[in-house]
């Protein structure tokens, strides 16, 4: 079994559950959109979702060495988005990550994400095989592994949705370093 297989299932796994949320709940992520001045559309915060679940998807089902490059390179998009977002100070109230309008971007979803870019690239590098395959080849030995998967999904969304509001960000001057709500 390629131990990069079971982690870049994780990365694209992830990246579907953000799409669906996008989907259901876009307006986190209109604020985001904004700040790179594009339109504050629903619409275009919708098919972002359906962009990333594709990606997700094919990433799970299909021809690893392409579509985990993808995964990389969507995850690489979303790192440079979040570096950019939190060392210039953006009032982004939400990286609209998981449909949460209160989760701004911090240095734990920065690390989250180039770690899941290197794993992908990693993954797409070293011809690892898709999640599917070793759902279907490994018999009983699937069950830790989806195990895992299941942990390591759960894991990421604490990450994401959950430890920006237990860990708090500190301000970088006063009440104009604070993250602010501009959606």
């Amino acid at each position: 079994m390629d131990a990069l297989a079971a982690p870049a299932g994780v990365a694209a796994a992830v990246l579907v559950a953000a799409g669906a949320i996008k989907l259901k709940k876009p307006l986190p992520v209109t604020g985001a959109l904004a700040l790179v001045k594009l339109p504050r559309s629903t619409r275009l915060a919708k098919a972002l979702g359906t962009i990333e679940i594709a990606i997700g998807v094919a990433a799970l089902l299909g021809d690893p060495r392409e579509t985990y490059s993808v995964l990389a390179a969507a995850y690489v998009f979303f790192a440079a988005f979040t570096a950019w977002a939190i060392y210039t100070d953006q009032p982004l109230a939400s990286c609209g990550c998981f449909g949460d309008p209160d989760t701004p971007a911090m240095p734990s979803h920065l690390l989250l994400t180039v770690i899941a870019a290197a794993v992908a690239a990693s993954a797409a590098a070293g011809g690892s095989p898709a999640l599917r395959t070793l759902l279907t080849t490994y018999g009983w030995n699937v069950l830790p592994l989806t195990l895992f998967f299941a942990v390591a999904i759960y894991l990421a969304y604490l990450a994401f949705a959950v430890l920006p509001h237990t860990a708090g960000r500190p301000s970088r001057g006063g009440e104009e370093g604070l993250v602010r709500d501009i959606a």
